[in-house]
């Protein structure tokens, strides 16, 4: 009821011509022309452009960085139980929060350009979330680095479950670190690593609070993404039937990683 209903009147809506004056009347079905203008809608195919490199680099930091903590927090030690846990918290943050945090920090004259100003890397302020690509770059690696505890906590869980008579065996016949890496951790994780990247790629398609909060898909469409596209479509705009036909698309995206997701689970849990 609280799924199924709501999907369904934005589904309604998007095959509909809904305006302001029409929302609390009667709604003309108009079939597919939503969906069509949206496709010849230059914006929105920059759009969806920007979502993909959204997602990638979100896939690349959570993927990479998420590997690179675990196996750093691999070893018990006091000193790795204190990250891990600060890791747990830094997750464990509403966005909102962390969106808000990083723009301050990401600002002209923010912690960021005062540092790399103090140590010389930069003669003048970077302009994270002003200049040319920098703004979607900037929010798509915050939106990254917030998802990289997730990836770090569930390749830790992975790396644990490897049996460690494996890497007792490769001591013994001589194999170095990398050679472990390479023949016993890496294909011993992979289902896990598979399974991780659908979900930050789902994860990417659907962000919206960091960008929001960040940018507001700003400056001009630099930052826009999909749901950020369809928000502004929908509310500044007032297209309530192209925002819900940018809803439906963005849906259907986030759904083309769930099912690979659901299969891989039911798969595993026969």
């Amino acid at each position: 009821m609280f799924v199924g209903y709501p999907m369904f009147e934005l589904v309604r809506m998007s095959v509909s011509d809904v305006t302001p004056a029409t929302l609390l009347r009667e709604w003309p079905f108009v079939g597919i022309a939503n969906f069509v203008d949206l496709f010849n809608d230059t914006r929105f195919t920059a759009t969806v452009l920007r979502t993909v490199v959204f997602g990638i680099v979100v896939l690349v930091i959570g993927v990479i960085g998420g590997l690179a903590a675990a196996l750093a927090l691999h070893a018990r030690s006091r000193i790795g139980s204190v990250t891990y846990a600060l890791i747990v918290l830094m997750w464990a943050l509403p966005p909102i929060v962390s969106g808000v945090t990083w723009r301050f920090m990401l600002f002209a004259d923010g912690i960021i350009n005062q540092f790399l100003t103090s140590i010389a890397v930069i003669d003048e302020p970077i302009l994270f979330l002003i200049d040319g690509s920098l703004p979607l770059l900037s929010v798509a690696f915050v939106a990254g680095w917030v998802a990289l505890p997730f990836a770090a906590i569930v390749f830790r869980a992975a790396l644990l479950d490897v049996p460690h008579e494996l890497y007792e065996a490769a001591t013994v016949d001589g194999a170095g670190r990398s050679a472990q890496f390479r023949y016993i951790t890496l294909p011993s994780i992979a289902p896990t690593v598979y399974v991780v990247s659908i979900l930050l790629l789902s994860y990417a398609v659907r962000s919206f609070d960091f960008t929001f909060v960040m940018t507001g898909g700003g400056p001009g469409n630099a930052s826009t993404t999909l749901p950020v596209f369809g928000y502004l479509t929908a509310f500044t705009a007032f297209d309530y039937s192209a925002g819900a036909a940018v809803a439906v698309i963005t849906i259907l995206a986030v759904l083309l990683f769930a099912l690979p997701y659901a299969r891989s689970i039911r798969r595993r849990a026969l």
